[in-house]
């Protein structure tokens, strides 16, 4: 959890001085007794965090034991595979000669961690927080033959859904049913438009759309997958999450954006403990454009003819008297959409169109004469009454690119350009989303707007990044292609813009806090988000990597 930062502890880190500073040692049973305690001078101690880890956090230290008989790595020992460490780091105060203590986690031996060098009487130990009980490192691989998690459950009698599974729920079931955690704080798993850091009618869009943060598709794990495996697997379903232990409670919900966080650490209390910094921006890793490419989409049912009949398609399929629930339907239009277009399969009734992410029905021009496309019934049931739509999931193979541009308008142009068509540094939204889709041949097309950054497409050209195969391929829709390539854009621009300093120690850092500082090569100071962090406390200093804070997108009338 975020520690509260106080006077009384910037006071501590700028005594004069050296910091006097000791080390206290916690070993716990597996009901988080303590069965010892140990205080005193510890060497080479060094606590790591890092936000982009699954494991966390991890420790290694080396000490001279005092519990002589009990250092051996064995079942009668303090070091086994059922312990747990705490440790806490105390600095002095000199002016009151006591010491202040900060909590720096709960860990994990593991199991080829920790070992005694009898001639010199040092303890050498390695740990890592509590993921590794889940990853197999420790523990966590399922014996079974196979684990299914299924996106709904249906009534063995008529087939019908009863219950769509949620992702949280599902989350919160393995975690504690196949993981044994009993302390979690898991918030919502969700598609991107349903989440209200990323939309501002979130509520109406999951009042339109229900099924917004239940799992999508079927998930199967074989024999030897760990926990961690399937946690991960249901926490990928959506970009933009994460996972992870902060002591014994596992935690999860969306990666912090920060956009209104206060800042935490300010840049004259950086100044005042710094001792170097290296400014880096990864140019070779900087991309401001990515195509994802998803799933080439597998279909049940393939309509090569298509009659347009006002604003209907009607298409015909051999054999088909029923609308399935689910159901995919490949279809080649014979003519572009109008709004509201709706679809007739053979004499069955006509049901609407509808956008996947806003819920609303389709917008006209959205599926082209002479392209196919990919249609899902789905129907569930409202008050007692069964609602039935059509949803456009894209064309045959997902696809779909995100552009980080800056502010730019045919009113506005850029940096007092002469306002020209044919460069794109010029051209407004609107001229920018064709640009783009004619040239990459793609429907999808979102505009990340963020002027500050030094990375827009204005600024340095386009550079593009193209996602595909592995995970991708489990994307099953144009939506979720754009709402990854969204996210892959904000990595490749965020994380690679970013400066590492090296501080006097700071026992009370957290990743993922905003903080501001003003580098070397710079004229004012900026606010970073720190992204991992080790604290050295033999030699008394942080090595911190914190990356340049954008908001994740300024929002666009024309997106």
């Amino acid at each position: 959890m975020t520690y509260q930062i106080t006077n009384e502890d910037w006071e501590l880190l700028t005594q004069p001085g050296y910091l006097i500073i000791r080390q206290k040692l916690r070993v716990l049973d597996d009901n988080l007794l303590v069965l010892k305690e140990i205080e005193g001078v510890i060497g080479n101690v060094n606590i790591s965090e890092n936000a982009e880890s699954d494991v966390r956090k991890t420790t290694s230290f080396t000490m001279t034991p005092t519990w002589a008989s009990n250092v051996e790595v064995n079942e009668e020992s303090l070091i086994w595979l059922n312990r747990n460490l705490e440790i806490f780091i105390g600095i002095l105060n000199i002016r009151t000669n006591e010491y202040k203590w900060y909590d720096q986690g709960l860990y994990i031996f593991t199991d080829t961690s920790s070992s005694y060098d009898e001639a010199t009487n040092q303890l050498t130990v390695n740990c890592g927080d509590w993921w590794v009980r889940l990853d197999g490192t420790k523990n966590g691989q399922l014996g079974a033959l196979s684990t299914v998690i299924p996106a709904y459950e249906e009534d063995s009698e008529t087939g019908e859904v009863i219950k769509y599974n949620v992702i949280r729920d599902a989350i919160i079931d393995v975690a504690r049913e196949l993981g044994g955690v009993t302390r979690y704080q898991i918030d919502d798993f969700g598609e991107y438009y349903a989440m209200p850091q990323n939309n501002k009618d979130y509520e109406l869009y999951r009042s339109k759309n229900d099924l917004w943060n239940t799992i999508p598709y079927d998930l199967e794990f074989s024999a030897g997958t760990s926990v961690a495996g399937i946690l991960t697997e249901l926490r990928d379903l959506y970009p933009n999450y994460e996972l992870y232990f902060d002591r014994d409670v596992l935690v999860g919900g969306m990666i912090p954006s920060n956009e209104y966080d206060p800042v935490t650490i300010d840049n004259d209390q950086i100044q005042s403990i710094l001792i170097s910094e290296n400014t880096t921006a990864a140019l070779t890793a900087v991309r401001n454009i990515c195509e994802v490419w998803g799933q080439v989409l597998e279909t049940d049912w393939y309509a090569d003819t298509v009659t347009a009949s006002g604003d209907t398609y009607v298409i015909t399929l051999d054999e088909y008297d029923e609308y399935d629930n689910g159901d995919k339907i490949a279809l080649k239009v014979s003519e572009t959409n109008v709004a509201g277009q709706k679809i007739q399969v053979n004499s069955l009734d006509i049901h609407t169109i509808y956008d996947p992410d806003t819920e609303d029905e389709l917008e006209a021009g959205r599926m082209e004469s002479g392209k196919t496309y990919v249609i899902q019934y789905k129907r569930t049931r409202v008050d007692g009454e069964y609602v039935h739509k059509f949803y456009l999931l894209g064309c045959f193979q997902c696809h779909a690119v995100d552009v980080l541009t800056g502010e730019v308008s045919e009113s506005r142009p850029y940096y007092g350009r002469k306002y020209d068509k044919t460069d794109v540094a010029c051209r407004s939204y609107d001229e920018l989303k064709q640009y783009f889709k004619e040239k990459h041949n793609c429907d999808e097309i979102t505009l990340t707007i963020v002027p500050d950054s030094p990375f827009t497409i204005q600024k340095i050209g386009e550079i593009l990044d193209v996602k595909q195969g592995g995970e991708y391929e489990k994307i099953y829709s144009d939506s979720l292609a754009s709402a990854r390539a969204v996210y892959e854009n904000w990595k490749n621009c965020r994380l690679t813009d970013n400066v590492s300093v090296t501080t006097k120690v700071i026992p009370f850092l957290k990743t993922n806090i905003k903080v501001e500082y003003q580098p070397k090569n710079q004229e004012e100071a900026h606010q970073y988000i720190i992204k991992s962090f080790s604290n050295d406390y033999e030699n008394f200093t942080s090595n911190i990597t914190m990356m340049r804070f954008y908001p994740l997108y300024i929002p666009d009338e024309t997106r």
